[in-house]
């Protein structure tokens, strides 16, 4: 696949780089253009030459071929920390994970706390532009008092998943717009 690539400019922030990259393409293309949807996808242990679009290849994955055939593939990301919490902070905020709070391990079902009602999230930052922003699968960011550190309280609009890693306890769904996690009737990690 011949596709062009594009990396972050050294020393910024790969959440300030994709804002700044939105907004540039509309100030270019003028008001009136739609603005890009823009979906970014991050799962736990997986590397960057994992995907066939990355050049892995053995793994087929047609349907993120022709998603990144038809959008803007940032290849200058580097995970923030080794493990998922810190990692995930990073990405949301942009910022290091020491600086979120996030740090330096992971968040558990009992852990007090979550991300910083004070840091700006990516969909917070969307939603300035006049986006509307959703949050799919696994938040590990906090859970809090009913709800209180779940992506809805931090910019999404919508959130359907899980509030950490389905192995450190009772598997639980958060469904949007209800803000509190539900355990299902029958347990999706039991069978």
């Amino acid at each position: 696949m011949n596709k062009s690539r594009y990396t972050t400019p050294p020393n910024m922030s790969p959440l300030l780089y994709v804002v700044l990259c939105i907004f540039v393409s509309l100030r270019v293309n003028g008001a009136a253009v739609n603005k890009p949807n823009i979906i970014i996808l991050f799962a736990d242990d997986l590397g960057y030459g994992d995907l066939q679009i990355y050049g892995h290849p053995t793994s087929s994955t047609p349907n993120l071929n022709s998603m990144a055939s038809e959008g803007l593939v940032l290849t200058q990301f580097y995970s923030a920390n080794p493990v998922c919490s810190p990692s995930r902070a990073a990405l949301m905020t942009g910022r290091y994970p020491p600086r979120t709070g996030i740090w330096p391990g992971v968040l558990f079902p009992n852990s007090i706390g979550g991300l910083p009602h004070n840091e700006t999230t990516i969909a917070e930052a969307l939603k300035t532009a006049g986006y509307k922003t959703g949050m799919v699968g696994k938040w590990h960011l906090g859970v809090g008092e009913n709800g209180t550190y779940l992506p809805t309280n931090h910019g999404f609009d919508y959130y359907l998943g899980i509030p950490y890693s389905n192995d450190m306890g009772p598997c639980t769904i958060c469904y949007y717009p209800n803000e509190a996690c539900i355990s299902p009737l029958k347990n999706p990690c039991n069978g």
